[in-house]
């Protein structure tokens, strides 16, 4: 609906702001989750007309002011850390056709979880201007990771950076004092077996390199990247073919598995790299 029925508003230079909300149908979360999340967007964008009136002005006070939309979503869903999923790779290669060079944040993209903001019609033309039929877009019931909306919406503000637009989240009072106290929490828990200060813990989180899952083997892995990081290479000279040998005979013993793992995995690739052919 955004970029094919609206395209002949996003191409003019009729309207100087426009606001893109929507009914927020959340297909992939528990209805809880779903109604804060559609809460956490409508609220923080238009919670009441003089709350309204205060964004228009930050758009007049800012000439470059691109983008707007509330803070991240993370109460009731695993975004931060994790806020680009299945969607990287894709947005990669979508900005390279796009002519975005603006560079990617990590771990996770400054974007608007739940597509929905305030925005300069002129400042998303780089993906406005993308001609795109409704056919391009999945079912809602296929609409997940890695689709062509996700995708997209991940790269609004990269897109608006590219033209020397700036973007800014905005939030009510009563949102920032809900997001805080969750943000302390998952803060303080986090924390609490990970000594120093949180600089020292990102660094040290970051040498420990990724163990999700954890296990035995996540947490050896996690053990000898910090303490015993000379040892890797000849570790992955032993690890590597033992690997490939029980992959084998996982394939030889449960061919069918295997087959039904590729098919989806393919499935998901080449949909995904069909929709990104568009852009």
């Amino acid at each position: 609906a955004f970029f094919v029925g609206c395209r002949d508003v996003l191409l003019s230079d009729k309207y100087d702001l426009v606001f893109k909300i929507h009914s927020k149908k959340t297909v992939q979360e528990s209805l809880n989750a779903g109604n804060f999340f559609r809460r956490h967007q409508l609220t923080n964008l238009l919670s009441s007309p003089g709350y309204a009136a205060n964004l228009v002005a930050l758009f007049q006070k800012e000439p470059t002011l691109g983008i707007a939309y509330a803070p991240t979503i993370h109460i009731g869903y695993p975004t931060l850390g994790r806020g680009w999923f299945e969607n990287k790779e894709a947005a990669e290669k979508t900005a390279k056709r796009l002519g975005i060079r603006v560079p990617f944040d990590d771990p996770s993209p400054l974007a608007p979880y739940g597509c929905m903001f305030a925005f300069r019609p002129e400042a998303l033309r780089l993906m406005t201007k993308v001609p795109l039929t409704y056919n391009d877009y999945p079912a809602p019931n296929k609409h997940l990771d890695g689709s062509i909306a996700h995708v997209q919406e991940r790269l609004f503000s990269y897109a608006a950076a590219e033209l020397g637009y700036h973007t800014r989240t905005v939030a009510t009072t009563s949102y920032a004092a809900i997001s805080h106290t969750s943000l302390e929490y998952k803060l303080d828990r986090m924390s609490k077996n990970v000594p120093g200060y949180p600089i020292d813990q990102v660094h040290l989180l970051d040498d420990a390199g990724e163990f999700i899952g954890g296990g035995p083997m996540g947490y050896a892995k996690a053990y000898i990247r910090l303490s015993r990081p000379g040892w890797i290479p000849t570790l992955r000279a032993l690890y590597s073919p033992v690997r490939g040998v029980y992959r084998a005979v996982q394939w030889l013993t449960h061919p069918a598995s295997w087959r039904r793992d590729d098919d989806a995995s393919s499935t998901r690739a080449a949909n995904s790299m069909n929709d990104m052919e568009l852009l």
